[in-house]
């Protein structure tokens, strides 16, 4: 195919605001694709305030919404279910992207469900993320985001366990009946996090922090209104009902988020 008829697409999966490095490539792309309604608005305002007054530039990128999806290859429940058990007796697990401005209402919605995780007696791992720690990032670029666990207070702690790498992670996350992750955007319809697709394509049952759009559209994650909501839903919780709600959530990630 000669040049003139290729086609360039810049993919933005993020939620904060487009860095200057992340415009600068969108300027030399024919589409731009962000993954929340918010994003493709940012992005036309930024690229369109480029154009002078009255212009009119074909060759400005189109920016569309591509909703976030989760790769089979990675994220499946093949193998996630080796062994039976009971609902009490499996591990719950908590393992989430860095946020570049996590929102201080996730922050108390991940105390209620690590809490209520502990209250009702459930065996509870939080791997530690060691790959973007704040403040050691290469010169020249820009801060990688907030650590998850960093503001964990004492009584937390004695759960940490070493850092996974994403396959890892991928791996953990078939082993787990129940993880927990973190909407670092809570008043979006389209900015999911991309960590809630991926456990629900694993098998896994979510424990999530308030978004617009999983309310509105994944029934299957359950969003904490509080400890003890999330305490008295793991306390009451059958084998049975877990493996549903697990199902639910394969079949609706499967069928609209691959």
């Amino acid at each position: 195919v000669g040049r003139k008829h290729q086609r360039k697409l810049r993919l933005d999966d993020g939620v904060e605001d487009p860095s200057e490095s992340a415009l600068a490539l969108a300027r030399q792309a024919d589409t731009v694709a962000a993954a929340s309604e918010e994003q493709v608005r940012r992005y036309a305002e930024l690229l369109g305030s480029e154009r002078p007054a009255g212009a009119h530039s074909p060759g400005s990128p189109q920016v569309q919404l591509l909703s976030s999806a989760v790769n089979p290859l990675r994220h499946s429940p093949i193998g996630s279910r080796a062994a039976a058990g009971t609902a009490a007796a499996h591990t719950v697990t908590f393992a989430d992207a860095w946020m570049p401005q996590r929102p201080d209402q996730a922050g108390d919605h991940l105390q209620w469900i690590l809490d209520a995780v502990i209250e009702a007696e459930l065996p509870l791992v939080l791997p530690a993320d060691g790959s973007h720690p704040q403040g050691t990032e290469p010169q020249g670029t820009e801060p990688q985001g907030t650590d998850p666990l960093a503001d964990l207070p004492v009584r937390h702690r004695p759960y940490v366990s070493s850092p996974r790498t994403p396959a890892e992670t991928a791996a953990a996350d078939r082993r787990a009946d129940v993880g927990i992750t973190l909407n670092p955007v809570a008043d979006s319809q389209s900015a999911v996090a991309p960590r809630v697709l991926q456990m629900l394509a694993s098998g896994t049952m979510v424990l999530a922090s308030y978004n617009q759009g999983v309310n509105s559209y994944l029934p299957e994650v359950h969003l904490a209104n509080s400890q003890q909501d999330v305490a008295d839903t793991l306390r009451s919780l059958t084998l049975e009902e877990m493996r549903r709600v697990q199902a639910d959530g394969l079949r609706k990630v499967f069928l609209e988020h691959h």
